[in-house]
């Protein structure tokens, strides 16, 4: 009686995980290993030269993976250690604490590099929503990075498209204290809310299902099939969510108006890809300031990943970025690329 009890229990479960969108296909074994940060393991993939000099670290933008990085990380591990790994919630990244603050993510970050024994110091490379997140690891933990390297990162103040109207750059921020980051999870929050899942049914519903589309179709195929799994958990498409964006965007503005170098003299290359829109290019050049050694370059291609369309001009990036941190000298991206 008791086992057709725990049968009915567990065929319940199942039921409940079909219809509330949460269940799951059978996870792949992961590129690297995973790693207990604090009741929550996170998922971190390390290759390269493990005899001495700074880690690279790639961080993915806003519903990307570790695997996005997969053709820069092939060609950094070549001339240094480097590692990419997946934010809590995306891909083999069990869920973590919320809010899911930037801070957050960059403590999650530094105790996960912490635990793999991955030490300091760390060259950051950061897409889009991880050029935010790079950042704000550089501001709590300044004397583990040498340098960096934004990859087409999004720029704090431009304007929004919100539910179709267009909002100024600080509409959305309020006078509110952003929570301390944490290092345990409670029990409620490893699961996703109900709010959740009804809205990652919404995106499925208007999305369709997971595909590969370009520039993905660039990863080798059996990276492309890891990624279609990835794409297909609820939690990768809404663990980027972040409430207290504006506010957390809003001091890494307030930086650039009240320090002249926030970076200091630490190497920092910004990458842009080509555009028409010459107020979008301008915000990319003004990231220069974030440092007094400061390099510029465009992507051949008006498209966002360029770690995937032109993996080349990342991985010469951050050799340019390598390169100046050991000499001391002044960033030179095209010396960087004739060594490579």
């Amino acid at each position: 009686m008791k086992q057709n009890f725990a049968s009915l229990v567990a065929a319940l479960g199942v039921f409940s995980q079909v219809h509330s969108g949460a269940i799951e296909p059978a996870a792949p074994s992961p590129l690297g290993k995973l790693y207990d940060i604090g009741g929550y393991k996170l998922h971190l993939y390390r290759t390269g030269d493990a005899n001495g000099g700074p880690s690279v670290i790639l961080e993915a933008g806003a519903g990307a993976f570790s695997i996005d990085w997969y053709l820069v990380q092939e060609q950094v591990a070549t001339f240094a250690k480097v590692c990419s790994y997946d934010r809590a919630g995306h891909a083999w990244s069990e869920l973590g604490p919320n809010p899911r603050t930037y801070k957050q993510a960059a403590y999650d970050l530094h105790r996960l590099l912490a635990r793999a024994g991955v030490a300091s110091p760390y060259i950051l490379v950061g897409h889009s929503l991880g050029g935010a997140l790079v950042r704000t690891f550089a501001n709590l933990y300044p004397n583990e990075v040498l340098g960096m390297v934004l990859v087409d990162s999004g720029i704090e103040g431009s304007p929004q498209f919100i539910n179709g109207k267009l909002l100024g750059p600080w509409e959305r921020v309020q006078p509110r204290p952003i929570p301390d980051p944490r290092d345990f999870i409670q029990d409620d929050e490893r699961t996703l809310s109900k709010p959740e899942l009804d809205g990652y049914k919404q995106f499925r519903d208007f999305s369709g299902a997971p595909k590969i589309e370009p520039p993905f179709d660039k990863l080798p195929e059996n990276i492309q099939k890891l990624r279609l799994w990835a794409m297909s958990l609820p939690q990768s498409n809404v663990t980027d969510h972040n409430p207290y964006a504006p506010e957390e965007s809003f001091l890494l503005f307030a930086d650039r108006i009240r320090l002249k170098h926030p970076f200091g003299k630490k190497p920092l290359v910004v990458l842009s890809r080509k555009s028409d829109e010459q107020d979008r290019m301008e915000r990319q050049r003004k990231l220069l300031n974030l440092s007094s050694n400061s390099a510029f370059a465009i992507s051949d291609f008006p498209i966002h990943e360029i770690q995937l369309v032109q993996p080349a001009l990342v991985v010469n990036a951050i050799k340019a970025v390598l390169d100046s941190s050991r000499t001391g000298e002044k960033l030179n991206l095209s010396s960087s690329q004739q060594n490579l």
